[in-house]
């Protein structure tokens, strides 16, 4: 945990303060440390995202960087953890693994949750 938390570049934003944007391009994923954001794409709220919840992880999951599907907004101020492929691939394989199994968790949390709103 220490070795991730050193590679985790940590910033502030405002209430609606865009964090990404929907088509631009990015590799990087974001740690929620405080507040909450709002998911949009097409105009459209997919999701809201809280504290201790990772967003922006598409590019880094598929390794190559991708144009973001949504864009996000801060709801509330936030303490925003940044994680760059780049100081990532640092990081040794067993800190590596134990975050992408945190990543993984969140995944699954998601798909859960959209299945559940899909049937009800």
């Amino acid at each position: 945990l220490v070795a991730i938390a050193n590679s985790v570049h940590w910033s502030r934003a405002k209430a609606a303060d865009v964090i990404v944007g929907e088509g631009e391009p990015g590799s990087n994923f974001f740690l929620l440390g405080e507040g909450s954001v709002k998911v949009v794409r097409r105009g459209r709220l997919l999701n809201l995202i809280n504290a201790g919840e990772f967003f922006g992880e598409i590019p880094y999951v598929l390794g190559q960087p991708r144009r973001r599907h949504a864009t996000v907004v801060a709801t509330r101020n936030l303490l925003l953890g940044e994680f760059r492929p780049d100081a990532l691939a640092r990081l040794s394989p067993a800190a590596q693994l134990g975050l992408i199994r945190a990543l993984a968790r969140n995944l699954v949390e998601r798909l859960m949750l959209s299945n559940k709103r899909l049937t009800g």
